[in-house]
C-alpha cells in the first residue's frame, strides 16, 4: 500500500469503479483517502457524482473531501452544496445529507453568522433539486430530516445562530418546501422547539443586559 500511495502522489488514480470487486474498491478508497494531494478533491467529487458507485462509499468519500478543505464553510460552498445540488437521484441526495451532522461538527468556536451561511447553502442546494414525486418523496423526507437535525445540533452548540437572519430564512424556505410532504409535522415540531429556544435566548439576554439588550434587539425587529 505504501507503494500505491507513492505511485499516486501526483497523478490521479483510475476511478474506483475501475475495480470489479467491492472489497477491492473499499481497500483502494481506504488507502487513497490518506492523501490530500491536489487531485484528491476533484477525485472525491467525481466519485460522489458517479451513481454506479454504491452509496455505502458516500460517508468515507465525504470525509475525505472534507479533509481537503480548511474549514466547514469552504467545504460546504466549494464541494458539499454543489454535490447536493448536482445529485441526479433523490436517494443520492439523501445519502449525502445523512452525513451532515457528522461532517459539520464544529471543530472549535465558530461565528454564528458563518454557521448560518453554511446551513442556508445546504438548504438551497436541496431545494434546487428536490422532487416530491412519489418515487422520491421518501428520500426527500430523509433529506429534510437530516437538515433539521443539523439545525438543531448547531443551535444547541451555538445558540446565537437562532438570531441570524440567514438561519431563520433558510428554515422558512425548508418549511415551505416540505409543507406538502409527510415531513411537514416534523418541520413544525422543530420550528416550535427552535422558537422556544429563541425566546429563552432573548429572555436570558434581557436578564443579563436589561435595557441595552432591549434597544439592541428592537432595532432588528
Amino acid at each position: 500500500r505504501a507503494l500505491i500511495l507513492t505511485r499516486w502522489a501526483e497523478a490521479a488514480p483510475p476511478p474506483l469503479t475501475a475495480l470489479v470487486q467491492r472489497d477491492e474498491q473499499h481497500a483502494a478508497l481506504g488507502a487513497l483517502a490518506r492523501l490530500t494531494t491536489p487531485w484528491a478533491r476533484p477525485y472525491t467529487v467525481q466519485s460522489l457524482t458517479d451513481l454506479s458507485l454504491p452509496e455505502e462509499f458516500v460517508p468515507e468519500l465525504l470525509k475525505w473531501a472534507r479533509a481537503t478543505h480548511l474549514d466547514n464553510l469552504s467545504f460546504i460552498r466549494e464541494s458539499y452544496a454543489p454535490l447536493i445540488a448536482a445529485a441526479k437521484k433523490a436517494e443520492r441526495t439523501s445519502a449525502l445529507l445523512k452525513e451532515a451532522g457528522k461532517l459539520l461538527k464544529p471543530g472549535g468556536p465558530e461565528a454564528a453568522a458563518t454557521l448560518a451561511v453554511g446551513i442556508a447553502a445546504l438548504v438551497d442546494a436541496l431545494l434546487r433539486t428536490a422532487q416530491l414525486e412519489k418515487d422520491g418523496e421518501k428520500a426527500f423526507v430523509a433529506s429534510v430530516a437530516a437538515l433539521l437535525h443539523l439545525m438543531q445540533d448547531q443551535a444547541a452548540t451555538a445558540p446565537a445562530i437562532l438570531l441570524q437572519p440567514a438561519f431563520v430564512m433558510a428554515f422558512g424556505r425548508l418549511s415551505g418546501a416540505a409543507s406538502k410532504s409527510s415531513s411537514s409535522k416534523q418541520v413544525a415540531s422543530v420550528g416550535d422547539a427552535l422558537s422556544l429556544a429563541t425566546i429563552s435566548l432573548l429572555s436570558a439576554d434581557l436578564e443579563r443586559h436589561g435595557k441595552q439588550a432591549a434597544i439592541h434587539w428592537s432595532a432588528l425587529v
